[in-house]
């Protein structure tokens, strides 16, 4: 099977594009842009150098992946972005490359990043990670697999936001947010587990027991105390996995369980 270019799109001669590919009218492929089989790219897309398209990903009318960075520490050297299998990028949205030498910005397979989004650079989104329309996600940010950020959020560079977590539409990310909870309100705060997700994820009964255990015992003592009632629970490997991977990658201040008393 051989891969379909429309007459208008501009492709560079140094461009790798698989069979069974689609090119869109208008469309820009630079060189050095691998496009693997299956994969869909809309009308007026841009496809920058360093971008790998995984099999099947889908780039909907006018994204633009590959883009240089917008940081001012960024010297021009050579860096990737890698769109993973299956994942869908919306309209005009925008995946920037690494700002790193011989880094990458990556979205992950089945990840959805819908219309008007922005993926700074060296972000990493996790298999299945969604952001809704317009969300905006600062350098460096880590989104886990399986979270979901609402529409209008914005991301502090550098935050983490755990696996399977629910962020709120409309607003202002600049703690991390830990894996399977839910971050709501102005100022955020803790939600509660994100029963929803969870359930839809397959968790059993003790699994969300398990969870309620740990963050109660996170919010009530400590950090410290949460993972060694996790190291003595057995079972729950996946979450536990989660759980240290959140722990071992945030930076920011953690997401605070409780609104804080009004100023007098």
């Amino acid at each position: 099977m051989s891969s379909a270019i429309h007459p208008t799109a501009s492709v560079h001669p140094a461009a790798r594009v698989s069979s069974g590919a689609s090119i869109g009218p208008w469309s820009v492929v630079e060189h050095d842009v691998t496009i693997g089989p299956g994969v869909r790219v809309g009308p007026f897309c841009r496809l920058l150098a360093g971008t790998l398209l995984e099999t099947e990903a889908v780039l909907d009318g006018g994204a633009v992946i590959g883009g240089l960075p917008q940081d001012l520490k960024f010297t021009g050297a050579a860096s990737r972005t890698v769109i993973g299998a299956g994942a869908r990028i919306g309209e005009y949205a925008t995946v920037n490359r690494s700002a790193v030498p011989g880094g990458e910005t990556r979205v992950g397979a089945r990840a959805l990043v819908m219309a008007y989004a922005h993926v700074a650079h060296d972000c990493v989104l996790e298999d299945g990670a969604i952001l809704a329309n317009a969300v905006q996600l600062g350098g460096h940010v880590h989104v886990g697999a399986g979270a979901v950020v609402s529409g209008l959020t914005g991301v502090h560079q550098f935050t983490v936001i755990g696996a399977g977590a629910f962020i709120g539409g409309g607003l202002r990310v600049d703690v991390d947010i830990p894996p399977y909870g839910k971050a709501l309100g102005d100022p955020l705060r803790w939600g509660g587990l994100n029963l929803t997700g969870l359930r839809r994820g397959g968790a059993d009964p003790g699994t969300l027991s398990f969870l309620d255990v740990f963050y109660r015992t996170l919010y009530e003592q400590d950090a410290e105390a949460a993972r060694a009632y996790a190291r003595a629970t057995p079972g729950f490997e996946r979450e536990k996995a989660a759980l240290d991977d959140f722990f071992a990658r945030r930076r920011r201040a953690l997401l605070k369980r409780k609104r804080p008393a009004p100023a007098r």
